[in-house]
């Protein structure tokens, strides 16, 4: 399959898992011990490929030539909108209590759905033209909203993602921090340096 990207495990079945490489997107049903190709019908490599964590049938994908949809698991797939627009997105965060937003963390932007991954809205306004690698969201206030860049640089919007200012974090750069996600309940963890 060539270099994995990213591997994700469906939040339905442990043994269900997926996997974006530079050959295709990949899908197991037996904890990887084989594999079969789920992006046939979809228009771009996937960067990435995620299942929504509380729609048990939708499935997101994004790679250079920005984001599909499927509404299947995987079995077909549709661009999303507008069609104009090819964003680049690193990575998605669902919010916890709206099973509708989205956000993503785009080359040089946030992006963020509110229909559940079909529509997709940029937001620059106070963005320096950094590189956004992840978004992490306030677990007590919906509109506290904040971004990552790949310099280390941090963003916080105070109103769900319209307009954004630098934001200095609580911990130094040299320091390890572990940060968690929540997925259907349960708090994952995942390592930012």
């Amino acid at each position: 399959g060539g270099t994995i990207n990213s591997l994700v495990v469906d939040s339905d079945s442990p043994l269900h898992l997926y996997a974006a490489t530079s050959l295709g997107g990949f899908e197991s049903a037996n904890g990887g011990q084989s594999w079969h190709l789920t992006s046939r019908n979809m228009r771009i490599t996937p960067r990435i490929l995620e299942p929504h964590p509380r729609i048990h049938t939708r499935m997101l994908a994004s790679g250079t030539l920005g984001l599909d949809v499927s509404t299947d698991k995987g079995t077909t797939w549709q661009q999303t909108k507008p069609y104009e627009s090819r964003f680049h997105v690193r990575s998605l965060t669902f919010a916890p209590k709206n099973t509708g937003v989205i956000y993503g963390a785009a080359s040089n932007a946030v992006v963020v759905s509110k229909d559940g991954g079909f529509l997709w809205e940029s937001s620059r306004y106070g963005l320096h033209g950094e590189e956004i690698l992840s978004i992490t969201l306030d677990d007590r206030d919906p509109r506290l909203i904040y971004a990552w860049t790949s310099s280390g640089t941090g963003y916080r919007s105070l109103d769900g993602g319209l307009e954004w200012n630098k934001y200095t974090p609580p911990w130094q750069p040299q320091d390890t921090d572990l940060l968690h996600r929540l997925r259907r309940g349960n708090l994952v963890p995942d390592l930012f340096g």
